[in-house]
């Protein structure tokens, strides 16, 4: 399953409220771009956001899925693609990752939309150029790992 890891990188980025933007001058700023970002269905800006380290794994997970032969994926998770993210296989295989993100955010449910909504800042806790914010949506606390880089703040990992 791990060849599919992108689409749940994609839904984990939703339930943590991530969306995008321009890369804020701290942390709180980041986290609110992404959450605005999210909110707009907006999952190009989102990449933006990504450390180079963490667009380089959200790549390698793409082109990991693209090296699949199609007669070997599950028929469920192609049609998952085609119904959730409006795209088939070969779609996919010819996008870079920045815009299979973008595909796949804007095709976002409404219930997914609304817990991004509901996904408010809770703190931030700075070391360095390394932060964590901790995030709140009902009862659920969440944290997002953060890097500094060249003066603003951007989504470290999704792990």
């Amino acid at each position: 399953m791990a060849k599919y890891g992108l689409c749940l990188l994609a839904l984990a980025l939703v339930f943590t409220a991530c969306g995008g933007g321009s890369a804020g001058a701290t942390p709180k700023a980041t986290f609110e771009a992404m959450k605005a970002a999210g909110e707009k269905k907006d999952g190009g800006a989102l990449y933006d956001l990504l450390s180079p380290d963490a667009q380089k794994k959200v790549a390698a997970q793409l082109d990991q899925m693209k090296a699949t032969p199609v007669d070997q994926m599950q028929a469920e998770v192609k049609k998952q693609m085609e119904e959730q993210f409006g795209m088939t296989f070969d779609e996919m295989k010819k996008m870079s990752a920045r815009d299979f993100m973008a595909k796949m955010f804007a095709k976002m449910s409404d219930e997914d939309l609304k817990e991004v909504k509901d996904t408010v800042f809770v703190s931030e806790k700075i070391d360095g150029d390394k932060a964590v914010v901790t995030t709140k949506q009902g009862d659920t606390e969440d944290t997002l790992q953060m890097v500094k880089i060249d003066g603003k703040w951007f989504l470290a990992d999704f792990d």
